[in-house]
This record gives C-alpha cells, sequence and structure tokens, in this order.
C-alpha cells in the first residue's frame, strides 16, 4: 500500500481497506484539541469526505483526532477528546455541521474537523 507523502502514520488511520485522515492532517493520537479553522481545505484527488457508518465509529472513537468532533458526509461523531459531554456522546452520531464546494471542505463546528477516506490499494 502507498502512503501520500503528506500524511504519516502519525496522522493516518487505516482500518478496513481504508485509509482515514483529517482534512487539516491532524494528528490521530493527539490529544491536543486545535480550534476550528474556518477557511476551506483541497480535499486530494482519491479523497472524499468519510460517510457516517460503522467503520467511522471505530476509526473515531479510540482516538482524539486533536478534535472534539469529526464531520462526515451524513453526521459527526464524538472522538476520544470529546470531554463535553463525557461518553455520552462519544462514538455517537449527530448532526454534521461541515461546508462544501466543488473539491473544498470546511468544518463549522467548534473544534472539529472533516474526516476523509480513500481506500487503500
Amino acid at each position: 500500500m502507498l502512503i501520500p507523502s503528506f500524511l504519516s502514520t502519525t496522522l493516518l488511520q487505516i482500518y478496513n481497506g481504508f485509509m482515514y485522515a483529517t482534512a487539516r492532517a491532524r494528528q490521530v493520537d493527539s490529544h491536543s484539541v486545535l480550534p476550528t479553522d474556518p477557511s476551506f481545505v483541497e480535499i486530494a484527488s482519491g479523497w472524499h469526505v468519510a460517510p457516517c457508518d460503522s467503520d467511522a465509529q471505530v476509526v473515531c472513537y479510540p482516538h482524539p483526532f486533536q478534535s472534539k468532533w469529526l464531520d462526515m458526509d451524513d453526521g459527526a461523531i464524538g472522538t476520544a477528546a470529546n470531554d463535553l459531554f463525557i461518553d455520552q456522546y462519544k462514538g455517537q452520531k449527530i448532526l454534521a455541521r461541515r461546508v462544501t464546494e466543488g473539491t473544498r471542505v470546511k468544518s463549522t463546528s467548534d473544534y472539529s474537523d472533516v474526516l476523509l477516506r480513500k481506500r487503500a490499494n
């Protein structure tokens, strides 16, 4: 499997045949939660906004991703860094707050990012 040079294993999660990363290349296991950047990010070729499914729950819940929430195509999931509701919303699907313009994306939730995925060939 070829991992793009801009992504290291600290920025990438591999699960069930897909590579997952955040739009802003946040570190998977860092608890240093970063504020949401209001600007758009270009989605690299071959990457897509991840679906909010059971695979995403497995990827998001145990890892902090420097975010409290990860927005996806049809929902958002609380990460391991989400201490707002203790365990009430960790790993649970909620309403996503992301905006997409063509191949650009941004999150509008506080302390969040957008989860992207690409098939791991």
